[in-house]
């Protein structure tokens, strides 16, 4: 038979290859989807998301400012971080409620300490629940249970206010917003304590 010349035999090798290549990039891709993409996706929309505004309050008088004047945005960096740092993450189709950064504000002054049972307090499993849908007491990724009450014509879980869009005089209070991997975030003003609320009986479990 007739000899291949060194150009051709390169061709040919490098034609097989890429054959190769190919045929074996299938079962890889298959083994390798990006789960662990989907699975951070509530937390990377929620690092997103600004919060509601920051009023100027009795601090204005000094600055020339109204009180309703708004000083700036709260967001939900603090929570997705120390979720990071903690390692908790939420699994999809959950029910986030995110305290916004100056909570853990309050919570430090209060001696709260922020742990991993801490943040998977504020994660409520058994699907992704809209605000009419948190009117009962709600199972959590901690195990404990949060428990759901009306209290001034408020609706309540544990300490914290479901539904701030309608109760706060800030306006910006995210609710209902679904997440990339089919998660809903709710927006709150409080950091929840697993068993403080049980504790302390009706009254708010915040801090």
């Amino acid at each position: 038979p007739p000899k291949m010349s060194r150009v051709a035999c390169m061709v040919v090798a490098a034609v097989g290859g890429a054959a190769g290549l190919v045929v074996g990039m299938s079962p890889v891709m298959r083994r390798t989807p990006a789960a662990r993409e989907v699975r951070m996706a509530a937390l990377d929309d929620l690092r997103r998301i600004r919060g509601p505004e920051i009023l100027w309050g009795p601090d204005g008088a000094a600055e020339g400012k109204n009180e309703s004047e708004v000083k700036g945005y709260e967001s939900f960096g603090r929570f997705v971080a120390a979720c990071e740092q903690y390692g908790v993450v939420p699994p999809p189709n959950c029910t986030i409620l995110a305290p916004i950064d100056s909570a853990f504000d309050r919570a430090q002054q209060a001696g709260v300490a922020v742990t991993a049972d801490l943040l998977k307090y504020h994660i409520i499993t058994g699907g992704a629940k809209s605000l009419d849908m948190l009117s009962t007491d709600q199972p959590t990724l901690h195990g404990d249970t949060l428990s759901a009450y009306r209290k001034l014509r408020k609706n309540y879980l544990d300490g914290a206010v479901i539904g701030l869009a309608w109760a706060s005089e800030a306006k910006g209070w995210p609710m209902d917003v679904r997440t990339g991997d089919g998660s809903i975030l709710h927006g709150i003003d409080t950091v929840l304590v697993p068993g403080a609320h049980k504790k302390n009986g009706s009254a708010a479990a915040t801090a």
